[in-house]
């Protein structure tokens, strides 16, 4: 009698152990799983930006009013502006192209980009 007695114990110690070491465990692969998603996030974001900014510095005769392109299955909106150069000796050969990423939600700014495209 004794004997079974003690055997239920280190059963119930046994589960306990095994619990207590699975917590950890499974905290990890949670906050794996969010980082990853979070990760191919701005994975998709940085792929759509700079499609858009390549877009806009091989595209010959481009309008320089602002261009607001809305993906709402995405929750974003990619706000694209050109201006001429800064500098008066280059802004007859080159403009400065930026293309903002925002949430739809709360227009919050996601990501900037700011490169040069050549006038043509």
């Amino acid at each position: 009698m004794n004997k079974r007695g003690l055997m239920l114990i280190e059963v119930i110690i046994g589960f306990a152990l095994i619990g207590i070491l699975l917590i950890p465990i499974t905290t990890l692969f949670v906050t794996t799983y969010r980082i990853n998603q979070q990760s191919r996030t701005i994975m998709t974001y940085t792929h759509l930006v700079q499609q858009h900014m390549e877009y806009a510095k091989l595209e010959r005769n481009i309008d320089m009013t602002p261009i607001e392109v809305i993906l709402p299955d995405k929750n974003i909106k990619i706000l694209r502006t050109l201006e001429p150069h800064p500098d008066a000796a280059l802004s007859g050969r080159l403009q400065k192209v930026e293309i903002v990423l925002k949430g739809l939600e709360d227009n919050r700014e996601l990501m900037r980009l700011v490169g040069l495209r050549r006038c043509d």
